[in-house]
């Protein structure tokens, strides 16, 4: 058996990502804008990472984290579950008084 100094590490969206469901496509999108100096694989709903140190994709995870939390717009585009608040505000966006 080929033996490797990289591993696969996975991360499921759906699951292991956010509390709330997400666009994949959207995310897929803003990880390729990126341009993440590592191997990266999609499988469904799993995203998978080629690496050889485990620090380095955690170090460039939380870079994107903190790109997103501070861009709470660009965090919003990806949630696909709207809180009942959020629901209430569209709504009321929408509505015209004449």
């Amino acid at each position: 058996m080929l033996q490797s100094p990289y591993a696969i590490d996975t991360i499921n969206l759906k699951k292991d990502f956010l509390e709330k469901p997400i666009d994949i496509e959207k995310f897929k999108a803003f990880l390729e804008k990126e341009e993440i100096p590592l191997a990266i694989a999609w499988q469904g709903d799993s995203l998978h990472f080629y690496t050889k140190d485990r620090s380095i994709l955690d170090n460039h995870l939380d870079h994107l984290l903190e790109k997103m939390v501070n861009d709470p717009e660009k965090l919003s585009d990806f949630s696909m579950d709207k809180s009942l608040d959020d629901a209430i505000d569209e709504v009321k966006s929408q509505i015209t008084f004449k």
